[in-house]
């Protein structure tokens, strides 16, 4: 129960962290940090299943808004778009959840090259992110 209550106050300080930045951002050392920390647990299955389904929705609409919000230039936008690809491929109950959000926010950010060359990590983070949804499409399909 104590393990549980500990999981559950971690998971909240997550949210309340990747929650409350923008930019220009407070302290982007720690935000980078944080993106790690959150990559690191959804690169696994195992370790995805940390959060409760509605936090992961909730860590979704918060990357699908910040993918839309920062700027091309912004150094965290590609790590959010490589946050997004993991939770897609690792946590299987959101299949569907706000798939055409996603699939607005990468066109949108598309859109957004300047005469169409990306940054190489927002290029290289579309590029699996496209992959991985039009793979999880052709499963729907299927």
């Amino acid at each position: 129960d104590k393990d549980r209550a500990m999981g559950e106050l971690f998971s909240e300080a997550v949210l309340h962290l990747l929650n409350g930045q923008s930019y220009p951002y407070d302290d982007p050392v720690l935000l980078g940090q944080l993106l790690y920390m959150v990559r690191a647990v959804f690169s696994t299955r195992a370790t995805s299943e940390f959060f409760h389904t509605t936090d992961l929705r909730v860590i979704v609409d918060i990357l699908i808004r910040q993918i839309r919000d920062l700027s091309p230039e912004d150094e965290f936008r590609g790590d959010y778009l490589r946050i997004l690809h993991l939770i897609l491929i690792n946590a299987r109950s959101l299949h569907k959840y706000r798939s055409k959000d996603i699939q607005d926010a990468v066109e949108f950010v598309l859109a957004s090259a300047e005469n169409g060359m990306l940054p190489l990590s927002c290029a290289f983070a579309v590029r699996i992110l496209l992959d991985c949804m039009f793979e999880l499409e052709g499963v729907h399909r299927q």
